[in-house]
């Protein structure tokens, strides 16, 4: 299995969450680390379709 995400970028009003992410995993273990506020949350989010980002995709093998 391939995750895949390019350019993705989540905004809440002014605010930005997410910029310009770019990510590509394959199968394995992985750990997403990160201050308070860095957008881990939204990102998991975004990935498991419990919200809408504002630009960019997400495919898993290659589809959206």
């Amino acid at each position: 299995m391939r995750l895949m995400l390019e350019n993705i970028s989540k905004l809440y009003g002014d605010t930005i969450a997410l910029e310009h992410i770019n990510l590509t995993l394959e199968h394995g273990i992985y750990g997403l680390l990160g201050p308070n506020g860095a957008g881990k949350t939204t990102l998991l989010k975004s990935i498991a379709g419990y919200q809408n980002i504002t630009n960019g995709t997400i495919k898993v093998d290659g589809k959206i």
